[in-house]
């Protein structure tokens, strides 16, 4: 029964309690309850050290808790198990290394695509083949992908979740806020299933709407409020009420890590940063930044805060961050490093440069 498993999963393990704790921790993981799902991951590790599946997916709860260095040493410890796993564990395991670690997206869906070519209702090659298409920003491919997914596990709540977000992220927002409906009449605990509402309300110029939909999204679950801190600082950012976004922002970056998620708290900064531009206080807009790239250096954070830097006339700042991501190893990196630099020279009146490096940046 694909309810009692996760996601209609088969993997190794070497006791009946690491495989019970380990389905608990699955279950509570596909629901979006990754905080929760960390004590069954642990336990069913310690009923089998050696349950190489046990440690990715605990890995990967905290990955999508924003704490990312934990994850990393989980990961270490997983990919040291590959050999006692099967075929498909380990198509599994390296395709979510590839995104959660190495940020070798290509390389993810490769897997994912090896996965589902020699295990065709294998669900989650293909949900997590839509994930890596989400983090190569190819948005219409991660719907795809989601969609694949959905034809197979029609009742999974997560996976029509996710094909509403990527087809919100695709630009079809009365799709995804079709699909979301449908998820929350499932599960109203699901507070994710929100955000498509709220976009599909923003592109219709429908404000309140929006509004509304993420003060039901802050009401859906505890996990939910921090996350709807910021999209409320979104809608104010976009209507130009800078100071309602100072104020929201203020508060919600205070202790707000939401069990270590410093991805969050980073945007947070970022978005704090740019409303403090908004209101002409560059001062506050250079410390927000200053505390958002030390809670963060990844391209989620380097990029925008460059672009922030730009804005200030702060081309050596930016300039600094072009450099850093241009000797990444990942091609999206070195892209955006270059996009930065065509947006330096555009500040700086250099207009065959910025040409050029914007050029190289989309090729």
């Amino acid at each position: 029964d694909d309810a009692d498993r996760p996601l209609g999963e088969t993997f190794t393990a070497g006791s009946l309690e690491a495989v019970k704790n380990y389905t608990k921790a699955q279950n509570l993981a596909a629901s979006g309850r990754y905080d929760e799902s960390i004590t069954f991951y642990e336990q069913a590790i310690a009923a089998d050290g050696d349950f190489g599946r046990a440690y990715s997916g605990w890995a990967l709860a905290l990955f999508y808790l924003g704490r990312e260095e934990e994850a990393a040493a989980l990961w270490e410890r997983a990919l040291t198990e590959m050999d006692t796993m099967s075929e498909r564990e380990r198509l599994r395991t390296l395709g979510l290394y590839y995104i959660a670690i190495a940020g070798d997206y290509p390389k993810a869906v490769e897997s994912y695509q090896a996965l589902v070519e020699k295990f065709p209702a294998d669900n989650t090659g293909h949900n997590n083949m839509a994930i890596a298409y989400y983090f190569m920003l190819d948005f219409r491919k991660a719907m795809e992908s989601a969609g694949e997914g959905l034809k197979i596990y029609p009742s999974n709540k997560t996976v029509r979740q996710n094909y509403a977000l990527f087809a919100m992220l695709a630009g079809e927002f009365e799709e995804g806020a079709k699909y979301a409906r449908e998820v929350l009449e499932m599960d109203s605990g699901i507070w994710k299933a929100w955000q498509p509402i709220a976009m599909e309300k923003l592109a219709s110029g429908d404000i309140a709407g929006a509004k509304d939909a993420y003060a039901s999204m802050g009401k859906a679950s505890s996990r939910g409020g921090p996350f709807a801190n910021l999209g409320l600082a979104d809608i104010a950012l976009y209507t130009g009420d800078y100071a309602e976004a100072v104020e929201l922002l203020e508060e919600g970056v205070k202790g707000d890590t939401v069990g270590g998620n410093l991805r969050l708290l980073g945007r947070k900064y970022l978005a704090l940063a740019e409303a403090h531009l908004g209101l002409g206080d560059e001062v506050g807009a250079r410390e927000a930044l200053t505390q958002a790239l030390d809670v963060q250096q990844g391209d989620g954070q380097l990029v925008p805060a460059a672009l922030l830097y730009v804005e200030l006339g702060d081309t050596a700042a930016a300039g600094e961050i072009a450099n850093t991501l241009v000797q990444q190893l990942q091609p999206k990196s070195r892209s955006f490093g270059r996009v930065i630099q065509g947006a330096i020279a555009i500040k700086e009146e250099r207009y065959a440069d910025a040409v050029d490096s914007i050029r190289a940046g989309i090729a």
